[in-house]
């Protein structure tokens, strides 16, 4: 999707400008740290091909606006700066009063708020600065750019829009805290509304979980670069020439599980992609390889290929499920099926010769691991804790599956302190929250070395090691850990909240993760102290929010080692102090 609908009006999104730093030369004086007077010129990159293409050539003047529900995002994200500055700013013990005073501003705008910007083309050098015009009214609906930012921990996305009727070009301009950012559409999204009691943003739909920014990053950089090596002896993966004639004799032979611990279904492609996919092996045409994961009893995994083996065991091995349809070359074969093929085409696709990869038994699970994030390159990547899932069969995967299971007593105590949204996830969301419980109580915060996703698939594999009452023990604190965030909580458990009348967030997986490992090591009168004296420790939770650093500890770099230990030490602190209290 690349559109996006502003007053009735669709625009396409032919561009951005992101991760644009707000400098401390930009913002007003009373957001300041430096001593420096400031100007009114943004900084928005070094002049090239790519700014020119983006803005027009020097001497620009554009169309542009902002948007009160970012705006007012924006202000929430901050507000626990602005209540208690961390930075030095310049005049911070005032900076506490311009928060209501600036929310109130915007809640007074139009939903979009519209200025012209132009080039400083009059400043030489590379860098290019852009400023507004000096009309009063769009230089002050430009002056909230400096006047709602704090310098160094924001940054703005600058959105090239196209009206898809009048080709007219307009630029959105987006303010986000470092590390808590939302997409434009729903920065864009008109069905948002202002409660006019708190004058906050409460959005009509929420988010399940709060999407965590850096494990997708982690997540594709591991696929890059071994960061640890591995002992090459211990990569056992074999190479085998073989043909689709063997890939069918294996699915009759059911050598090959397509009812995997993956989690994806087969089949998802429709039949004119399963149609031109028969097509490319009757005319000979290369595909890419196919992966397995050796199982016990010779059983074969799909690690990568699962669509294109799902269609050759729907045209060929069930008998005619599908007749091709929309074929690029070999009109003459539309609406037959396997068997309606002259035999030459029949013998063709069975003796195709294709390339397969077995990861074969008795490879180690850290390598495993490493080479399923690396070969699954699909058009349905598996999640890391598909992943995880797949090469931890038998205990660990059935114990993690347990633990969220609707119907057993863990996953009962789950889905209530969870507030029944995740029987609304997807892609196993609902075992990695599991997953994390599992690694951090088997495992302390103090052992933790990056990255998660390996710190994770370490303490699933760890479940094998366990006796069985270690395991009771495991579930009995894991019950007593969602129990107690439940109790104390309701149906806010493990969200962020900057006030007592803050609009409800997603559910947040580093708070979930801290949260109930935290109260899991607690004893059954600590429990009752706390319960007891709920009321403080949440006024103590919402005070930790107003700390920078602990924020940025749950939004951004949450798989950081001293993010990891920041958050659970600050929560081991407020529950101590509650306690004493």
């Amino acid at each position: 999707m690349n559109k996006v609908n502003i007053n009735g009006n669709d625009y396409e999104i032919l561009d951005v400008l992101e991760k644009i730093s707000i400098a401390d030369s930009f913002v007003l004086p009373s957001n300041k740290i430096g001593s420096g007077s400031g100007e009114a010129k943004l900084y928005v990159g070094q002049v090239g091909d790519k700014l020119k293409s983006f803005f027009g050539e020097r001497g620009f003047e554009i169309n542009c606006f902002l948007s009160k529900t970012n705006l007012l995002r924006y202000l929430n994200s901050v507000y626990s700066e602005y209540l208690e500055p961390n930075q030095a700013y310049r005049l911070k013990e005032k900076l506490p009063l311009k928060w209501e005073e600036r929310k109130a501003e915007v809640i007074s705008k139009e939903v979009f708020i519209h200025f012209i910007a132009k080039d400083q083309n009059q400043i030489d050098g590379p860098r290019l600065y852009i400023n507004s015009t000096n009309s009063n009214l769009v230089e002050n609906n430009y002056l909230l750019l400096r006047k709602l930012p704090l310098p160094i921990i924001t940054h703005l996305n600058i959105y090239k829009l196209k009206n898809t009727i009048t080709e007219n070009i307009n630029y959105f301009f987006c303010l986000f805290l470092n590390g808590v950012e939302v997409n434009i559409y729903e920065e864009l999204d008109e069905n948002l509304i202002i409660d006019s009691e708190y004058e906050r943003l409460i959005p009509v739909s929420e988010d399940i979980i709060e999407i965590e920014e850096e494990l997708g990053n982690e997540f594709e950089e591991t696929t890059k670069e071994i960061k640890i090596p591995f002992d090459p002896n211990k990569i056992k993966v074999r190479t085998d020439s073989s043909s689709i004639g063997q890939i069918i004799e294996d699915l009759e032979a059911g050598v090959i599980n397509m009812n995997t611990e993956f989690q994806r279904l087969a089949g998802l492609w429709d039949i004119g992609k399963k149609s031109r996919l028969i097509e490319s092996l009757i005319l000979k045409l290369p595909i890419p390889a196919f992966y397995f994961n050796e199982m016990e009893e010779n059983d074969l995994e799909v690690v990568d290929g699962l669509q294109r083996i799902s269609t050759i065991k729907e045209f060929i091995v069930l008998k005619n499920k599908f007749k091709l349809v929309n074929l690029e070359f070999l009109h003459e074969l539309e609406g037959l099926t396997f068997n309606e093929l002259p035999s030459i085409y029949q013998r063709r696709i069975k003796t195709f010769q294709i390339t397969t990869y077995v990861i074969e038994k008795g490879t180690p699970d850290e390598v495993k691991y490493n080479i399923f994030k690396r070969v699954n390159t699909g058009g349905l990547s598996l999640t890391p804790q598909e992943i995880r899932h797949a090469i931890n069969q038998g205990r660990p995967s059935k114990l993690i599956a347990e633990l969220v299971y609707k119907n057993s007593i863990e996953g009962k105590s789950f889905h209530r302190a969870t507030d029944g949204k995740m029987s609304e996830s997807k892609r196993m969301e609902d075992r990695d929250f599991a997953n994390r419980f599992v690694a951090f109580y088997l495992n302390s915060y103090e052992n933790y070395k990056p990255d998660l996703d390996t710190f994770l698939n370490t303490g699933m594999s760890k479940i094998k090691e366990k006796s069985e009452s270690e395991i009771i023990k495991l579930k009995e604190d894991y019950i007593k850990g969602l129990n107690l965030s439940f109790d104390i909580f309701k149906n806010d458990a493990f969200r962020k909240r900057f006030n007592k009348n803050d609009s409800r967030k997603p559910i947040n997986k580093a708070l979930f993760e801290v949260l109930t490992v935290s109260f899991a090591k607690l004893n059954n009168n600590q429990i009752l102290e706390l319960k007891n004296k709920k009321d403080v420790f949440k006024r103590k939770f919402i005070e930790l929010h107003k700390n920078i650093n602990f924020l940025r500890s749950i939004s951004t770099g949450t798989a950081q080692k001293e993010n990891v230990f920041r958050r659970f030490t600050e929560i081991e602190r407020i529950i101590k102090e509650t306690l004493e209290r």
